[in-house]
């Protein structure tokens, strides 16, 4: 985990939690707090197809702090989540994306948020 490559860190991770789910978790939550880029977005990736309602705060925490592209793979990732969830993390989930599909300063953000609240009602 002492890598400094992010392209090498994200490969790793993938290649870790496809073969062995519970070092994948534990990778995850020592990753997560200075994840950025690829590696967030595997990690979200993970996570979402875990289902576990306990990373819905690991998703609201990533999306305000990722940037560009990254956020729009994020918001994309957590509609996915969220399809998966019970009501309470829907709910809480709804309103990220609603106030992201209304007041993020860019176009292509405020699309992603729509576009997930689009995807949760199929």
């Amino acid at each position: 985990l002492n890598e400094k490559s992010g392209l090498v860190m994200t490969s790793a991770f993938k290649a870790i939690s496809d073969n062995d789910k519970k070092r994948g978790v534990d990778m995850a939550k020592q990753l997560e707090p200075t994840a950025k880029g690829d590696i967030l977005n595997a990690i979200a990736t993970f996570y979402k197809e875990d289902g576990s309602a306990q990373y819905n705060s690991f998703f609201k925490s990533a999306i305000g702090k990722a940037k560009g592209f990254d956020r729009y793979n994020l918001i994309d990732t957590y509609g996915k989540y969220l399809k998966k969830q019970e009501e309470k993390e829907m709910t809480e989930g709804v309103v990220v994306l609603k106030e992201i599909g209304q007041h993020a300063t860019s176009w292509y953000i405020r699309y992603a948020g729509v576009n997930a609240l689009d995807g949760l009602e199929g």
